[in-house]
This record gives C-alpha cells, sequence and structure tokens, in this order.
C-alpha cells in the first residue's frame, strides 16, 4: 500500500478563547490567546465577531489583531460572524445584522481568511430561565425553551 502525502491545516478552534474567557473574550484577551496558540504550536486559528459590540471592537482593532497573528506566525483560517438577528422575525433587525454581515466579510478579506462561517441559528428562542453563552460555555445545563409560532 502506497502512502501518499498529505498537506493538513489544523486549526484551533475559538472556543478555546470562549471556553477559557467568556463569550465573547475580549480584545485584550484575544490578544492573549493568539500568543497562546502559538505557544501551544499552532499555526492555523479561527475567530468570530459576536453581535454588534464584540463586531465593532474587531473591526476597530483589526490591524492591532493582524499584527498580532503576523508577529507570531498564524494564519487565521476561518473568520466567523455570529449574528443571531440574521433570523430575526423584524425585517429592520434583520437588515442591521446583514450590515453587520457585511463588516464580517471585510474583517475576512482583511485578515486573508479562507473561509467565512456563518451559523446556521436556531429558530428564534426564549430562554426560560438559564440561558447558554452568557458568559462560558456550560456542560449539562437544563434548558427549557419556546419557540415563537410566528417562526
Amino acid at each position: 500500500m502506497r502512502r501518499r502525502k498529505v498537506n493538513m491545516k489544523i486549526n484551533m478552534c475559538w472556543l478555546y478563547a470562549i471556553s477559557k474567557y467568556g463569550y465573547p473574550p475580549s480584545i485584550e484577551d484575544t490578544l492573549k490567546v493568539i500568543d497562546e496558540i502559538a505557544d501551544l504550536g499552532f499555526t492555523y486559528m479561527e475567530m468570530e465577531g459576536v453581535r454588534e459590540e464584540n463586531m465593532k471592537a474587531v473591526w476597530d482593532s483589526r490591524k492591532l489583531i493582524k499584527d498580532k497573528v503576523e508577529e507570531r506566525g498564524i494564519k487565521l483560517m476561518n473568520f466567523c460572524p455570529i449574528l443571531p438577528g440574521l433570523v430575526s422575525l423584524d425585517k429592520r433587525e434583520r437588515e442591521k445584522e446583514f450590515e453587520l454581515y457585511k463588516i464580517g466579510l471585510d474583517l475576512s478579506e482583511y485578515f486573508g481568511t479562507e473561509l467565512v462561517q456563518i451559523d446556521s441559528f436556531t429558530p428564534p428562542l426564549k430562554f426560560k430561565g438559564d440561558a447558554p453563552y452568557k458568559e462560558a460555555i456550560s456542560f449539562g445545563l437544563d434548558l427549557k425553551v419556546e419557540v415563537d409560532p410566528e417562526f
């Protein structure tokens, strides 16, 4: 059996940053994450822009972030605009989120990523009690939700 040479790119998932620093991580923590990922020996990583405040913070800090990944020899393979309002029943909200999505596309181009990932969001949910991803990833939660019947 002949083995063929495989050129595989293994990237560090953004869940590393979320699990360690909360959701979403601040720009200061994002810069720490880049150092940590490089120190762990990775050369590829993904990154997210989460909702309006974080997406705009990433946009405002894009040069700082790009300089840091270049300094550490990291390649951003994937940028993921996390914008749950894209599936909102409110047209104005969807349009606003689409404008933020365009910022995400511009960031992806600026960072030179190979991919733009968009999450396929669940229907608009109303959480009864605890909601996931408020601060960090939690496991074993018993979540209860309602789905808007108009969706």
